[in-house]
């Protein structure tokens, strides 16, 4: 959509992930018009297919790409918020 070219390879979770892959935590908005949820949520699923449990997925209603283009705004916070606590499990 924003004119970036490449391999359709790089879409293909099973290519990166492992059952020894690091923690990952996913921030998606539903209203994504750069990169398709489907994306996120294939990543996601292909983590748990793998063995791996260290992954979660928030998708965030409305959002966009960026969700906000300032720190103090609503995706931001929340995005920090679950952030700190997904790290926390990891330490």
């Amino acid at each position: 959509m924003v004119g970036i070219d490449g391999s359709e390879d790089i879409l293909d979770p099973s290519l990166l992930v492992a059952k020894d892959s690091p923690p990952v935590l996913i921030c998606q908005g539903t209203h994504d018009g750069i990169v398709d949820q489907k994306i996120a949520i294939n990543f996601h699923k292909t983590y748990k297919k793998r063995g791996n449990s260290k992954s979660e997925l928030i998708l965030l209603p409305y959002a966009g790409h960026a969700s906000n283009s300032y720190y103090s705004g609503n995706y931001n916070q929340l995005f920090i918020y679950y952030m700190e606590r997904f790290m926390y499990q990891f330490r």
